[in-house]
């Protein structure tokens, strides 16, 4: 491993010190969210906080799982699951009937998995009464978490974290009845909780416009981290062959789409033939549906479109590719997201192209280590950010700075992570 990212940081918490997790995504469960709750809950415990966890069950209706996620979970860490994960739809139902129930919940009703609220409360009691001086923390984008800890917080008298990976009703677009449900929820959970923590400061400042501005005084802005520096294979660097893109992760139709990143790469197979120069993997959820975008450009000897893979997986294929690729929300609240899976790059300490609007959060940080992220919407200006990639790896130049690694290097969990340590201190002192 390399000593970029060791430093000199408190490890441990407050004597005799507790959190109480509350997220409804952990693992087994596949996803972003869950891998960070799973190394914000490994982080606390090596700074020898005592955590408990209230989740959801290990298997879900709908929901994919990766048991990977679970390797090395240390034992010490309490896992409370609940019995159901308090979605409409049940196993046993019907796929229409599981289609509509989804549409309830999704135009309906405030937040999926909206009944889940009550027995993560039940559990989340037991625990907090066997451990009376416990701090609450917990996190969405499943909003349901935050609605549970508000009820412990009103039971307890516990001081809590509310954690924001994205934004709530400004990104609900859905029925007047169903905003104002929403606005309502959010409201009570950005007043009542002692502490609010955001990824990135644009996704800060745009859920906080619309509250008092005294309430800012509560936001603490903690980006999202990784957990390891990986072991890394021993890679040809034959330059001589195809420089190997990757884009790891969920692309979804109208939200988030590679569009204008194949259509980059069209206008630059036309400048010069990529076929043996180039290619780009996309591997994630709903990734394989923009094949015929592919077809349609000519990009089929170029690119391939996978279904996700367990994480294990992707931590490999990650490690094997020269130039990893993130894309940007390409539709509706743009430039407030910062995608885990860019965090969970820079573990690699490798180059990385964003594609994204200016002044976004992804360009900000990509910018921050001296990496290229072309404007989202600039096809054109994507194929040039692309020739400037090959061209550089042509000449075996494709490579990230050391001030670049050592700003990567701050994302690790022992480094990024420090600023909540001492939040969940400062609160379970009784300063809050």
């Amino acid at each position: 491993m390399s000593d970029l990212g060791r430093t000199s940081v408190e490890t441990r918490g407050e004597k005799g010190s507790a959190v109480l997790l509350v997220s409804h995504n952990f693992p087994p469960l596949h996803g972003a969210e869950s891998l960070l709750v799973r190394n914000n809950a490994v982080d606390l415990h090596q700074r020898g906080w005592q955590v408990g966890v209230v989740t959801s069950p290990r298997h879900s209706s709908r929901a994919k799982v990766d048991a990977g996620l679970l390797a090395d979970l240390p034992p010490e860490i309490e896992v409370l699951r609940t019995e159901s994960n308090g979605g409409l739809s049940q196993p046993d139902m019907g796929k229409i009937q599981r289609v509509l129930l989804g549409h309830v919940e999704s135009r309906w009703l405030p937040c999926p998995n909206l009944m889940w609220e009550r027995e993560a409360v039940r559990l989340g009691l037991g625990w907090l009464a066997k451990n009376p001086e416990a701090v609450i923390y917990s996190r969405a984008p499943r909003n349901v978490s935050n609605l549970a800890a508000r009820v412990l917080k009103q039971h307890t008298r516990r001081p809590w974290v509310a954690h924001f990976s994205d934004p709530w009703w400004d990104f609900s677009y859905d029925g007047l009845i169903h905003r104002t449900w929403i606005r309502l929820l959010e409201r009570r959970v950005v007043r009542e909780a002692d502490a609010l923590v955001f990824p990135n400061r644009p996704l800060a400042d745009k859920v906080m416009a619309k509250y008092p501005a005294a309430w800012a005084d509560k936001v603490h802005v903690i980006p999202h981290g990784f957990a390891n520096f990986p072991s890394m294979p021993n890679i040809e660097r034959d330059h001589k062959r195809p420089l190997r893109l990757l884009h790891m992760g969920a692309f979804y139709p109208v939200y988030r789409t590679p569009d204008t990143l194949f259509q980059g790469l069209a206008l630059l197979n036309e400048r010069m033939p990529l076929k043996g120069r180039l290619s780009l993997e996309c591997v994630g959820e709903e990734t394989t549906c923009f094949q015929s975008l592919v077809d349609r450009l000519g990009l089929q000897e170029i690119v391939s479109l996978k279904p996700a893979v367990p994480y294990a997986q992707c931590q490999e294929m990650t490690a094997q590719a020269d130039l990893l690729v993130v894309v940007d929300v390409s539709y509706g609240l743009r430039g407030v997201f910062l995608p885990t899976k860019l965090i969970e790059y820079f573990a690699f300490l490798k180059p990385v192209l964003g594609i994204a609007p200016p002044r976004s959060a992804v360009a900000q940080t990509l910018q921050n280590c001296g990496l290229e992220c072309p404007n989202q919407d600039d096809p054109q200006e994507i194929a040039m950010a692309l020739e400037r990639q090959l061209q550089a790896w042509d000449a075996g130049m494709l490579e990230v700075s050391p001030r670049g690694k050592a700003k990567m290097a701050q994302y690790h969990f022992p480094v990024v992570n420090q600023p909540l340590h001492e939040l969940l201190s400062s609160l379970a002192r009784g300063r809050f």
